[in-house]
C-alpha cells in the first residue's frame, strides 16, 4: 500500500477501504448493494484505491449472468501486524502477518513464555518488541492482534481465563498503552471460527459453526458473516453444556460438563483408569501401566485394536458430543459445521462418523438436510489468520489513519449514501438485490 500525496481522500474513499477490510473478495456490485451508491460512484472510489495501491484484484466471482465479476481485497504487503498466541500453558506464540492474512516469509514464529507471578503485558510487549526489531526496514507494523484461551468482551478485555488465573484484566488497553500500537483481542475459538468464514471453508457460509474439541471444548459462532458474541462477550461454551448433572466435578464448578468427558484430558482421564480396571486391557499392554505414556494416540490404537472398554468409553464420549451437537443444529440451524483439535485427529473417521450419525438421528429433518459437517482447513494457523480478521474490522480505521498517513481530509462517511448503517453488513448471501449495474469499461457483471 502506497498513498499519493496529491489524492484528496474522502469520507467515501476510507468508507469503501473499511468494508473491503472486513473481509476479502468484495465485488464492486456488493459494494454497491452495501453502500447505495451509484455503480459509477464505486466504480471511480475504488479505481482510486487500486491505483493508490491500497486495494487490489485477487481473482474472478462466479457470473450472474455477464462476466465474471472482479474481487477486491486488501493490497500489499509492506503494513504488518504482530499476531500473538497466549497458550493456555503459559506459552506466547507471535508471528508477523499482512494485513492481507498472509504469513510473513523468512521470519519464524517467536516463542516466550509468561512466567506464574510476572506481569503478562510486559511479556507481551517484550516479545512485539523483540520482532519489531527484527523486521526489515521497508516494512512497517501497524498493530497487534492477541489470541487469548478465556471469555474476550469487545473491547478486548479478558473477563474471565480458567488456565491463565486472570479474571477481568484489560489486556489490549494496557498493551496499546504500552507498545503505542491498537492492540485488539479476541478468544482462540473464535478467532479460528473467524478465518474459516474469511478464507477457509466457510467462506460461502451464511451460519457457521466452529467445533473445537481439544484441551478444551468450544464453539466459534459467525452469523451472516459476523462473529457471534452474545451480549456482551465470547459465547459458545459448549464445553460447559451438562451432559450428567450427577456426574464428575468440572473446574467451573458444574458437574457433568461435556469437557469432563469429551475433551482430550478427560478422555485421557477415563483412560488412565481403565487401565486398572482390567489388567488384560490393550490400554494397560500399549503404556505398559505407565499413565505418563498414555496419549489420545494410543486410545485410539486400543480402539482400533478391539478393545471394547476402550471403543466404549470413546463411544460414549462423542455420542455425548453429537448430541450437543444436534441440539446446536436444531436451535441455529446452520448451513456448516467445521469440526478441528485434537480429539477430531485422534481418528478423524470414527470422530466424524460418530458426529454425523449424531446430528442425522437428533436433529429435525429441516434441519439436518441443510448442514453440512466438515473437517476445517485452516488448522492451527487458522487462529493467526482470525487475529488479523478481527484487527480489520475493529481497527481498520486505525489502518486507513496509516496507509493514507494519518493526516488525509475526510468528509461525512455517509456523504452520498442512501442507507444508515451499511457498514454493518458483512455477508455476500441474503442480500436485497439491487443489480443491473456494468463494467462501465468492460460490460456484464462488474
Amino acid at each position: 500500500m502506497a498513498g499519493t500525496a496529491e489524492q484528496r481522500w474522502t469520507g467515501r474513499h476510507k468508507r469503501l477501504f473499511q468494508l473491503i477490510a472486513s473481509r476479502p473478495g468484495w465485488t464492486r456490485q456488493q459494494l454497491a448493494e452495501a453502500t447505495g451508491w451509484s455503480g459509477a460512484a464505486v466504480w471511480q472510489v475504488s479505481k482510486d484505491l487500486i491505483e493508490a495501491g491500497f486495494v487490489a484484484a485477487e481473482g474472478q466471482g462466479p457470473s450472474r449472468g455477464g462476466r465474471r465479476p472482479t474481487l477486491l481485497t486488501l493490497a500489499g504487503d509492506k503494513y504488518l501486524l504482530a499476531v500473538v498466541r497466549v497458550h493456555g500453558n503459559r506459552l506466547l506464540e507471535a508471528r508477523w502477518l499482512t494485513a492481507n492474512g498472509r504469513l510473513l516469509q523468512g521470519l519464524p514464529a517467536q516463542i516466550s513464555r509468561w512466567e506464574e507471578g510476572s506481569d503478562l503485558v510486559a511479556c507481551l510487549a517484550e516479545l512485539v518488541q523483540a520482532g519489531m526489531r527484527r523486521l526489515p526496514a521497508d516494512l512497517t507494523p501497524v498493530g497487534v492482534a492477541l489470541i487469548l484461551p478465556g471469555l474476550v468482551d469487545r473491547g478486548g478485555r479478558l473477563l474471565f481465563s480458567s488456565p491463565l488465573g486472570l479474571k477481568d484484566f484489560p489486556v489490549s488497553r494496557a498493551l496499546g498503552d504500552r507498545l503505542g500500537l491498537p492492540v485488539v483481542a479476541g478468544n482462540d475459538v473464535d478467532l479460528a471460527a473467524l478465518a474459516e468464514s474469511r478464507w477457509g471453508k466457510g467462506r460461502d457460509a451464511r451460519r457457521l459453526i466452529y467445533l473445537w474439541v481439544d484441551q478444551g471444548i468450544g464453539v466459534g459462532l459467525v452469523f451472516d458473516g459476523r462473529l457471534y458474541l452474545g451480549s456482551h462477550t465470547s459465547a459458545g461454551e459448549l464445553g460447559h453444556f451438562t451432559v450428567d448433572p450427577s456426574g464428575a466435578l468440572c473446574r467451573c464448578g458444574n458437574r457433568g460438563c461435556l469437557g469432563v468427558t469429551a475433551s482430550e484430558p478427560g478422555l485421557i482421564g477415563q483412560a488412565s483408569r481403565l487401565i486398572w480396571v482390567d489388567q488384560q486391557n490393550e490400554l494397560r499392554r500399549l503404556t505398559g501401566g505407565d499413565l505418563n505414556r498414555l496419549s489420545l494416540q494410543q486410545v485410539a490404537r486400543a480402539v482400533g485394536a478391539g478393545d471394547p472398554l476402550a471403543r466404549q468409553m470413546v463411544d460414549q464420549a462423542l455420542d455425548h458430543l453429537g448430541l450437543a451437537l444436534a441440539n446446536l443444529v436444531n436451535l441455529l440451524g446452520p448451513d456448516l459445521i467445521l469440526v478441528s483439535g485434537s480429539v477430531y485427529e485422534m481418528d478423524p473417521r470414527l470422530v466424524m462418523g460418530r458426529l454425523q450419525a449424531a446430528v442425522t438421528n437428533h436433529s429435525l429433518p429441516v434441519f439436518r438436510e441443510a448442514v453440512r459437517l466438515e473437517a476445517a482447513a485452516l488448522g492451527e494457523e487458522g487462529r493467526f489468520m482470525g487475529g488479523v480478521a478481527l484487527f480489520r474490522e475493529v481497527a481498520c480505521a486505525a489502518l486507513w489513519a496509516k496507509v493514507t498517513g494519518g493526516s488525509a481530509r475526510e468528509t461525512d462517511l455517509r456523504s452520498g449514501a442512501t442507507r444508515e448503517g451499511a457498514t454493518e453488513w458483512t455477508s455476500t448471501r441474503g442480500m436485497a438485490k439491487a443489480g443491473g449495474w456494468t463494467d462501465p469499461a468492460a460490460g456484464g457483471d462488474w
